[in-house]
């Protein structure tokens, strides 16, 4: 009999949630890369061997980690620091501070600049964004 698909994705999804902070931590904070964090998963928390995509999908989809924004963030962003551009305002993206080079070479880069008037940060749900 083939197992049932929503009680082992439920369970497959469990792991990942109960160890969301240890996760957050290495992925976020700490800015390892993906490939670290799954190595270091399986040697120290006793995670399945797993191909690194689906690392890739569960940090995405399950945890909603992501250390990049989108293009239309930068947008939303861009708009909302619009009259403060001269005094170069603090940006954070998951509690860690984005530089202020950084970030404006990736609002250039989006088109940012360019993007419709309006657009609030209500309107894009952007993760970890303060």
């Amino acid at each position: 009999m083939p197992p049932i698909r929503g009680s082992s994705q439920h369970y497959n999804n469990r792991i990942w949630e109960q160890n969301e902070s240890t996760i957050r931590h290495l992925y976020e904070t700490k800015r390892k890369t993906l490939k670290q964090v799954k190595e270091i998963m399986e040697t120290d928390h006793g995670f399945p061997d797993q191909p690194l995509s689906t690392y890739e999908r569960k940090l995405r989809d399950v945890l909603r980690l992501r250390k990049k924004l989108k293009k239309a963030d930068w947008a939303v962003i861009y708009q909302h620091c619009q009259d403060h551009l001269d005094k170069k305002p603090e940006i954070y993206l998951h509690g860690t501070r984005i530089p202020w080079e950084k970030a404006w070479k990736e609002m250039r880069r989006s088109g940012a600049r360019e993007a419709p008037r309006g657009l609030i940060l209500e309107q894009i749900k952007i993760p970890g964004f303060h």
